[in-house]
């Protein structure tokens, strides 16, 4: 205080001193430093001396595991939005009394009503799947990291039946999140209210809910084999009758065909 004269002052000098020497030492907190021209300093060899955190190995890695997860967070994000406009928009149509009063962009109304009122929603279900798919990631990179693990069988065991549970309940997970979907596309249910009584609504119809996931698994099965065939007899068609033109000696390659069918 007598050197500064006031209180005011001398805290003033200390705070100032305080950021000096952080700079110097190129560890520094941005709330240590003054809130006007802090950056006023900085050069191309002492940049990170402005950098609230420092820049080491560490932190590399905690960055590099921040962007795994927004990653995962985003594409499951991104995916299911798609899943829960589609939902709005069926849920929209199927219980119309008059279809002619839907309108033209059925789509367009169900994204503008998800992006309203639903959003939150499918962010916490992609949450939980993100965090699921980042502690299966982690724990795969750090299993192949241990080398003197590298051939135990006790510890390959073990890793397959971590990566079996994990990915058990990334699929439970899922399947609870595309019910909650569905009942908050339908009827404007948050994320856990949506997830209970979607829940609720499969288990009082759990034969018949088996039953029609098992007729459209079938469906969809011989829909994809009728493509399939469709599409391959078609070719071979062509590839015969243009057999001369394309210089096909020994006919249509058949193998060929069905691989890339």
């Amino acid at each position: 205080c007598n050197l500064y004269g006031s209180t005011a002052r001398a805290a003033e000098g200390l705070r100032a001193a305080r950021g000096a020497a952080l700079a110097a030492s190129a560890v520094c907190d941005v709330n240590e430093l003054p809130a006007a021209g802090f950056l006023s300093g900085v050069t191309a060899d002492n940049w990170r001396s402005a950098l609230p955190v420092t820049l080491d190995g560490a932190t590399y890695n905690y960055l590099a595991v921040f962007h795994l997860f927004m990653f995962l967070w985003t594409n499951t994000f991104v995916s299911s939005s798609g899943f829960f406009v589609t939902c709005g928009a069926v849920a929209g149509w199927y219980w119309a009394a008059d279809k002619r009063a839907l309108g033209r962009h059925p789509i367009l109304a169900s994204a503008w009503r998800y992006a309203r009122y639903s959003v939150g929603t499918v962010l916490v279900g992609s949450f939980l799947i993100a965090v699921v798919q980042l502690i299966r990631a982690l724990f795969n990179y750090y299993v192949r990291q241990c080398e003197k693990f590298k051939d135990n069988p006790a510890v390959k065991v073990m890793v397959c039946l971590v990566n079996c549970c994990l990915w058990c309940l990334e699929k439970f997970i899922g399947f609870i999140n595309r019910n909650a979907y569905i009942m908050a596309a339908t009827h404007g249910d948050g994320f856990c209210a949506g997830a209970f009584k979607g829940f609720c609504l499969i288990m009082r119809n759990l034969l018949r809910v088996a039953a029609v996931n098992t007729t459209a698994a079938a469906i969809l099965l011989f829909g994809k084999l009728f493509i399939l065939l469709s599409t391959l007899a078609l070719c071979y068609i062509i590839g015969q009758n243009m057999a001369g033109s394309l210089g096909l000696v020994n006919g249509v390659p058949l193998l060929a065909l069905v691989l890339v069918g």
